[in-house]
């Protein structure tokens, strides 16, 4: 990849730049210079309000948005921890789970502590509702966090070296805490999901996402093409 990027005229990154930059362990070691950061890539919103997202940010509980993600093979045992600290913290927390699973339908069922579906078809619409986000730590999920001003606990994919990287720096920058997954319990959630309510998390959160809200990655992204064109 490295060398794609020396014969590039220019190289557009979409992450924040530094000291800010989520995925630093595979970007700065970079010596690329035509090189430059874009801000987060984020899809555009649907305009179709989604029922459960409604009566989920009513929920008087505090809200947490579990979204699972990943390869099939990693996506069980998460998502038997999400339904297993869904059921055991059903009393303080309202908690919708996503499954993640793309050939999955969207239709939501009611668990102990909130929903379940398969696949979410508005995650934007769960983010901007929970006040705490549990996801792995891929740099999209990340990303739609912070977007969202939401502090999250990251449980990176095993043994896989860019999300224990990205995990990290997110901890370091006061948005995140992260956990391994073989440490994940009823317990443990429940320790790490109130220190990231009450520990200060959130207004960091909101600080990083009103930064990360002055960018505009496709803007950008189409400016650079349109002038490289013309």
């Amino acid at each position: 990849m490295g060398k794609l990027w020396e014969l590039s005229d220019e190289v557009l990154l979409p992450d924040l730049p530094p000291p800010y930059t989520i995925s630093e362990r595979n970007l700065w070691g970079s010596r690329v210079r035509n090189k430059r950061y874009i801000g987060f890539l984020q899809a555009s919103p649907r305009a179709k309000p989604d029922p459960v997202a409604a009566e989920f940010a009513a929920d008087p509980r505090r809200k947490v948005f579990w979204q699972v993600s990943g390869p099939p093979k990693t996506r069980g045992p998460f998502l038997e921890k999400a339904l297993e600290v869904s059921r055991k913290l059903s009393d303080r927390f309202a908690i919708v789970v996503t499954a993640g699973d793309p050939t999955a339908g969207s239709a939501p069922k009611e668990i102990a502590g909130g929903w379940r579906m398969g696949w979410c078809r508005e995650p934007a619409a769960f983010f901007s509702a929970c006040d705490v986000v549990v996801s792995r730590a891929g740099h999209g999920t990340i990303s739609q966090a912070i977007m969202a001003s939401k502090p999250s606990l990251l449980v990176p994919i095993p043994r896989q070296s860019e999300q224990e990287g990205n995990a990290d720096k997110a901890e370091r920058l006061g948005v995140s805490t992260r956990v391994g997954q073989d440490e994940l319990s009823p317990e443990t959630a429940l320790e790490k999901l109130e220190e990231l309510l009450r520990g200060g998390a959130a207004e960091r959160a909101a600080r990083l996402g009103e930064y990360a809200s002055r960018f505009n990655a496709a803007e950008d992204i189409y400016g650079t093409l349109a002038a490289t064109a013309g």
